[in-house]
């Protein structure tokens, strides 16, 4: 297959499978960047002879695959553009460009996007779901963009990025991580023997955590505002890991806590179920919810630990905070 683009070309680029080529003009390349057509050159694995009008065309062997090539042409020639929906696994292919030639402005723009999917902040993880949705991001991705984080090292800032790739990346089943992902659907993508023992010690962790977050849970004070007189806000505290069995969201959040994801909004969201009218213990006659004073107070308390807990984060994934200067847990309750 040959895409032709403007007749004056100068060079001819091939992918890595040699099926797929496109034949460029340099000022195009040297328009998005002055130096792409040199690098590209530099990298080729064949000689290259850059060509002068009516002379041969010869081709430019490239290493990168088809999908990356593709969409990269597209980008320089602006045929695709950057934006808030453009698909993980393209903006994957040319973030792989951009860290090869060396890209930059290419390179911090796709990092500032991937940053909403894989934030610093506590506040922007809970808010990451439409960003993962706009972005067409799949659960298995998180295996191409932990590698392609790991590749990054410190460049670029996407170091600060791996703290959240990995905890992402302990969400997935055992079994799952063991298969890994597939790239457009042809590469398959799994992680590197130690950055899947990092994981799964990871994993072992985070359940530690859960399981104490959840046993601190029974020792959360009630509020000294407390308007219930027989201080029942303060038994149901008390006597909650017995109360999700009753209320299928709080089942699932401490499910969700125990294996953990210690970050899973569905615990907030049971909290605040307790204020609400209607739930009631099956085995007792008083209302199964908490006041207000004593939700806020609980509310506030949770919020503690998972503060406490997202600090922590990048020491599991290896990588010292002072490393990470924009980590913290801004805007907690929001």
């Amino acid at each position: 297959m040959n895409n032709d683009y403007p007749s004056n070309a100068a060079v001819v680029l091939v992918a890595a499978n040699k099926w797929l080529s496109f034949t460029v003009h340099g000022k195009i390349l040297e328009r998005f960047d002055p130096h792409l057509l040199d690098r590209m050159i530099a990298g080729s694995t064949s000689q290259t002879v850059i060509i002068g009008p009516g002379a041969k065309l010869c081709p430019v062997q490239l290493s990168d695959t088809e999908f990356d090539l593709t969409h990269f042409i597209h980008l320089v020639y602006g045929k695709q553009s950057i934006d808030d929906h453009t698909p993980f696994e393209v903006l994957a292919a040319w973030l792989r460009m951009a860290a090869k030639y060396n890209i930059d402005h290419l390179a911090l723009d796709i990092i500032a996007r991937l940053k909403h999917i894989f934030p610093t902040t506590l506040s922007a993880w809970d808010a990451r779901d439409k960003y993962r949705r706009s972005h067409s991001f799949e659960e298995t991705d998180v295996f191409q963009a932990f590698n392609l984080l790991r590749m990054l090292g410190d460049r670029y800032g996407a170091l600060e990025l791996v703290p959240a790739a990995l905890y992402s990346c302990c969400q997935i089943g055992t079994q799952a991580l063991n298969v890994g992902g597939m790239r457009n659907g042809l590469t398959p993508e799994t992680l590197s023997p130690s950055d899947y023992e990092l994981v799964l010690r990871a994993k072992a962790r985070l359940r530690v955590w859960g399981a104490t977050l959840v046993g601190r849970f029974a020792l959360f004070t009630t509020s000294p505002d407390c308007v219930r007189p027989s201080k029942s806000c303060m038994k149901f505290i008390s006597d909650f890991v017995r109360f999700p069995d009753v209320i299928q969201e709080g089942f699932e959040a401490v499910r969700d806590m125990l294996a953990g994801d210690v970050f899973n909004k569905a615990f907030l969201r049971y909290i605040r179920s307790w204020h609400l009218p209607g739930f009631t213990d099956p085995f007792a006659e008083e209302e199964l919810c908490s006041c207000s004073e004593c939700l806020s107070a609980t509310y506030d308390q949770y919020n503690a630990l998972r503060t406490e807990a997202w600090t922590a984060l990048p020491v599991l994934a290896g990588v010292p905070l002072e490393k990470l200067p924009d980590w913290g847990c801004s805007d907690l309750l929001a």
